[in-house]
């Protein structure tokens, strides 16, 4: 790999790191985006939403497998495409984009919580149903 690149794909890593915002707002426009997990919160945010709209297979453990992907997609137009249609079809069902539902359930939880500490119960981890 040359210098340019080396130092392309580091600064490509360095921003992903730094700031999220690119690869949470990726998904809601229907833009694949390819994301390395790395050691920092930000870095694993790209790969968690990836997870939940169901495209763990943008998610690469290495800027070399970062690389390889990209221009994978780069010279298959076909693939792209079909990670494109994919991920708008997975924002139709998938509950990353079902906003009722999710304050359905964050409502659900404050229930919860009011109703145990009315109890006087400690507080504790607990689970809500799907539904």
């Amino acid at each position: 790999m040359s210098r340019l690149a080396r130092l392309s794909l580091q600064a490509a890593w360095q921003a992903l790191e730094r700031d999220d915002f690119r690869a949470a707002a990726a998904p809601a426009t229907a833009s694949p985006v390819i994301t390395c997990p790395g050691t920092t919160f930000a870095g694993r945010v790209g790969a968690s939403l990836l997870g939940a709209v169901g495209l763990p297979e943008l998610v690469v453990r290495s800027l070399a497998d970062y690389e390889a992907l990209a221009l994978e997609l780069a010279r298959d137009r076909p693939r792209l495409d079909a990670l494109r249609e994919k991920l708008a079809r997975n924002r139709l069902t998938y509950p990353l984009f079902d906003t009722a539902r999710f304050c359905r359930h964050l409502e659900a939880a404050y229930r919860r919580m009011w109703e145990m500490q009315k109890r006087g119960e400690p507080p504790r981890s607990f689970g809500v149903p799907a539904a």
